[in-house]
């Protein structure tokens, strides 16, 4: 069995097709359609799966359609096909442009990479390149800055001529309705594009729509009787787990235990999204907490640079910034297999994921509240999207939810004892519960109410004023030290991290290996280290 084969049968277990409409395409044009596409890019697609071929069929038929499907499903595949598809079904001569617009670099790179020479980005400033290499091209692909009062793109599209089948993408089109106000109001006017391709059928696509979304982005778009192809948003290969942290916890104390638990693990730490949903500052500081904790081993090797770095930063000025090898670096290091890759975890903002397809990712840790149910669908979304088993947590106290931003159904959600965290999110998206109990075992370990055995209890990190006088101790030892060869190997970061492990230490054998300490030190070390903690037993 091919990559292919398993991964395809992970997403089929993972994936519970629910449509009202039956696919009219053939079969067999599907599989010609695929193995085309697989020539043309290199691909490596076993078979379009079933809501994928709905959506293509639709849209073959020149129908406007909502296309609401999870994270990892492959909605991507739908409009990268759509040429192969038209040419398969509708004639061999059949010319094709699709018009995508996209939010993010990330997206729009990824795309370039994926479709090559005939793909083409659209610009404010490029539109009399791209008319000279039109005839050549399938795609377009452009942020909706570069499509709206675009006067020169206004003329190109007016001029295509009759013969050429084009269609029109909102890929993350949810960000219509959350964007489209105030921060990219030019979302708000995509509706334009109706104007310059009335003949052009409308694909809206999302992970995240619930009911009334769906009926403000058919509004906003100008959409005609659109068809609708929806999924359940909630993987259920993830484990979803909420817990209520103390009011009085500080938000770094939220990470310390992963940062204790990379030090543990090391490369076998399974790679983690860590979303702060207060403001991109957090994220800074996290980052800095975790420079100061985990001193020399925030990289790994020799090598103390971003392409060895176990931790790293990802938010908007990362995405948008000039500094392309950053963003590159980062993007590589997260698309490697996670046995050869050093990177373990990424502190993000909303800005991370939206469209990339991220295979590895095993967690998704939330501190803070999203402020929407879709935010956090997409952001818990990160994890298992390649079908293997994932979990994400969400660490939330009252001052989260007291956010103004913060909608009443997320409140609800965190607030929730009783119902399962997959069908309270499933029904806010139209979806109605299963008619089995989770615990009947058609659904595996989804959430920490019908599997309480399996969640994650909040854990305070160890005492912090117990913390505190064994930094302290620590501190005294070293500079009571006259021959200075203390300070070489116990540094700040070594002090950091004794203090927060201090309780998983069984003798001064440990802190040799995990330290480099000399046997003397590391006695003198345990000895401080027991001084401390056994009042506390």
């Amino acid at each position: 069995m091919s990559t292919s084969d398993v991964r395809d049968a992970k997403l089929c277990r993972k994936f519970s097709f629910s449509s009202t409409r039956e696919c009219t395409m053939d079969p067999t044009l599907q599989q010609k359609c695929v193995q085309r596409f697989n020539k043309q890019f290199h691909q490596d697609v076993h078979e379009l799966r079933p809501l994928q071929s709905l959506t293509i069929d639709h849209l073959l038929k020149k129908e406007d359609t909502i296309c609401m499907l999870p994270t990892g499903y492959g909605k991507s595949l739908i409009y990268e096909i759509l040429p192969t598809a038209v040419n398969v079904c509708h004639g061999e001569d059949e010319k094709t442009l699709v018009l995508i617009v996209a939010p993010l670099n990330v997206i729009i790179e990824q795309e370039l990479r994926k479709l090559g020479p005939v793909c083409k980005e659209l610009t404010t400033g490029n539109v009399k390149e791209v008319k000279m290499e039109i005839s050549k091209l399938q795609f377009n692909i452009a942020h909706p800055e570069a499509v709206v009062r675009n006067k020169e793109l206004n003329e190109l599209l007016s001029s295509l001529p009759p013969d050429i089948q084009t269609f029109i993408v909102i890929d993350e089109a949810h960000c219509v309705l959350e964007w489209g106000s105030e921060f990219r109001p030019a979302y708000h006017e995509l509706s334009a594009l109706r104007i310059l391709l009335p003949n052009a059928p409308v694909l809206a696509m999302s992970a995240t729509l619930t009911v009334d979304s769906q009926k403000h982005l058919a509004d906003s778009l100008h959409l005609r009787k659109p068809q609708s192809v929806l999924e359940r948003p909630a993987h259920a290969s993830t484990f979803l787990s909420i817990k209520q942290r103390p009011a009085s916890a500080d938000t770094m104390e939220a990470i310390e235990p992963l940062l204790v638990e990379l030090i543990v693990q090391k490369q076998d730490f399974p790679l983690t999204v860590v979303y702060f949903n207060g403001s991109q500052n957090w994220v800074g500081l996290a980052y800095e907490f975790s420079q100061r904790f985990l001193g020399e081993k925030m990289y790994a090797g020799d090598h103390q640079d971003l392409q060895h770095a176990r931790v790293v930063q990802f938010h908007a000025s990362v995405d948008k910034g000039e500094d392309e090898e950053v963003r590159k670096i980062i993007w590589t290091n997260l698309s490697r297999d996670p046995a050869e890759s050093p990177l373990k975890m990424v502190f993000a903002t909303s800005a991370l994921g939206m469209g990339a397809d991220l295979q590895n990712v095993v967690r998704v840790v939330n501190v803070g509240t999203p402020k929407t149910v879709e935010a956090y669908v997409q952001q818990t979304g990160r994890a298992g999207r390649g079908g293997d088993t994932s979990a994400a947590i969400m660490y939330y106290n009252n001052q989260d939810l007291g956010v103004p931003a913060v909608t009443d159904t997320m409140r609800a959600m965190c607030r929730n004892t009783t119902e399962c965290r997959q069908s309270f999110l499933n029904k806010c998206f139209g979806f109605p519960s299963p008619s089995e109990p989770c615990s009947s075992g058609t659904i595996v370990h989804c959430c920490d109410i019908c599997f309480s055995q399996f969640g994650v209890k909040y854990q305070l990190p160890f005492n912090s004023r117990a913390k505190e006088c064994i930094r302290s101790c620590l501190v005294d030892y070293v500079q009571k030290d006259t021959t200075h060869t203390l300070r070489k190997t116990i540094t700040c970061s070594v002090i950091q991290q004794i203090a927060a492990m201090s309780k998983s230490f069984n003798s001064s054998d440990d802190l040799c290996r995990e330290f480099n300490l000399e046997r003397s030190v590391a006695e003198s070390v345990y000895k401080m280290l027991a001084a401390v903690i056994t009042p506390h037993h």
